[in-house]
């Protein structure tokens, strides 16, 4: 059986999931669009803590917690592609997020956010 258009009914919840995480930038290029056109610029974001609590370890029965540490983000930002005035590995966050799960095995992750802003850091 092969299920058409049941992406559709698959919400995440961006706001949820970055909640619990502290995010870094680390980089940006162009957002280009099919024409080679400027349309926006991707932002390069790492996830440098996770305090998301993602269930129970099945094996050990232990909470897991920083499942996603070290991975590497790239959000798309439409509209501004003037220079980003955020210095390499800043704390930041992202303005709106929206995310959709894609891939074979549902584990990557499409990022589009109205900005990414630098916050401070809580020491």
């Amino acid at each position: 059986m092969s299920l058409k258009k049941i992406a559709m009914f698959n919400v995440f919840n961006a706001k949820e999931f970055f909640l619990k995480k502290k995010l870094l930038f680390t980089g940006h290029d162009v957002l280009f669009d099919e024409n080679k056109n400027e349309i926006g610029l991707k932002y390069k974001i790492l996830i440098v803590e996770d305090e998301t609590n993602y269930g129970k370890d099945k094996n050990n029965g232990e909470d897991l917690i920083g499942l996603n540490e070290g991975e590497l983000l790239v959000v798309k930002v439409h509209g501004n592609t003037n220079s980003v005035d955020i210095k390499r590995l800043a704390h930041v966050k992202l303005v709106n997020p929206i995310a959709k799960i894609y891939g074979e095995y549902s584990n990557n992750l499409s990022l589009v956010a109205d900005n990414v802003i630098t916050v401070e850091s809580k020491s």
